[in-house]
């Protein structure tokens, strides 16, 4: 196991980086130095979230949309030599962004962490978040080393994590770094913890709300394969191939290889809440112009934006995930076993003001 003193980390206290922290400590060789960089809109709840974890780690007000991460006047100098691992999961993951707001955090960000990160003389690994939707609109066997395949992009956060990737993969020359693409995180498939109700959660809730007599149409063909991963397994997955010593230079899909489409997803979704069987199709352009009202996409909480990933996905090789992860942690649990999970979760947040993104 690496040997290690300093972790600096970014996007604490979100979903993933208050569960992955956690993980961190436990299988570290030592006790690392934790440096955190949050928002300072969050530093409060930074603070709730760690005494509640239990964890000691220095919390660093700043912003990874500016030059030095905000913090050239209060990162000491002596702190540098004592970074060994940098965590880069800080994003605007929102499918609803405009781009220029997505553009300056997840590539004008990246591009400042990947900067601040060369100025630690004992760096031994820097691990980047992707997401596998860097494929854009890609409908074939996407291979963890691919990114530029002439693809267009569904939506600026697609476009942007692909552009910040890029920057990614041209800093593997001079630093440790290995990317890491997860699918569609969803909840804990133990507990069906979430932070947010989105991604495949809005189709869900829309369905939990739905009287459970009402027939109900397919949504367009659903032929698009939907990639959906536990954050579980992301956790632990990432704890692995973070602390593995020879891997610089990698990237991983995080995926599962066995997805189902999204037409099955949706079958299991209502068999799950107990609803009849799908009766004909609703066409997605029928749909789209529906959702294209503001005032019917904030009464269904179904944003237009999810409407591709039911007809446009590829499939994600995961050679390099399956030869680096152990039997037991690779392949991710099978959807179908944790789906009750999420949904007895979903159940009793239903209302959660905290978890809807309408």
């Amino acid at each position: 196991m690496a040997q290690a003193t300093g972790l600096f980390m970014t996007g604490f206290p979100g979903f993933i980086a208050r569960r992955l922290l956690p993980e961190l400590v436990a299988h570290w060789n030592g006790n690392p130095h934790l440096h955190l960089l949050v928002e300072p809109r969050y530093h409060g709840i930074a603070q709730q979230v760690l005494q509640r974890l239990g964890i000691r780690a220095t919390l660093w007000p700043g912003d990874i949309t500016q030059p030095g991460l905000g913090l050239s006047h209060t990162f000491p100098a002596e702190l540098y030599s004592s970074i060994t691992h940098v965590f880069h999961l800080a994003a605007k993951y929102d499918l609803a962004t405009d781009y220029a707001s997505a553009y300056r955090v997840n590539v004008e960000g990246t591009r400042n962490v990947l900067d601040f990160a060369r100025q630690f003389p004992q760096l031994q690994k820097v691990v980047y978040f992707s997401t596998a939707y860097v494929s854009g609109d890609r409908t074939d066997e996407v291979a963890e080393d691919d990114l530029e395949a002439g693809q267009g992009f569904k939506n600026p956060y697609e476009l942007t994590k692909f552009q910040a990737e890029q920057l990614a993969r041209a800093a593997m020359e001079d630093l440790p770094l290995v990317i890491l693409r997860p699918g569609i995180v969803v909840g804990d498939s133990r507990t069906g913890e979430t932070a947010k109700f989105d991604g495949p959660y809005f189709v869900l809730r829309l369905l939990a709300r739905l009287p459970r007599w009402l027939p109900l149409p397919y949504l367009g063909r659903g032929t698009a394969p939907v990639n959906l991963v536990p954050v579980d397994y992301v956790v632990q997955a990432t704890r692995i191939l973070a602390l593995r010593p020879d891997n610089a230079g990698t990237t991983y899909h995080l995926t599962d290889p066995r997805p189902y489409t999204a037409r099955q997803l949706y079958e299991m979704f209502l068999k799950v809440l107990q609803h009849p069987a799908p009766r004909g199709t609703l066409p997605l352009p029928v749909l789209q112009a529906a959702l294209s009202l503001r005032a019917i996409e904030r009464f269904l909480c179904v944003p237009r934006q999810v409407l591709p990933y039911f007809e446009i996905g590829a499939q994600y090789r995961t050679d390099h995930a399956q030869q680096h992860l152990p039997t037991g942690v690779f392949p991710p649990p099978d959807f179908a076993d944790y789906l009750p999970t999420l949904v007895r979760y979903l159940s009793q947040h239903l209302h959660d003001p905290e978890k809807i993104r309408c």
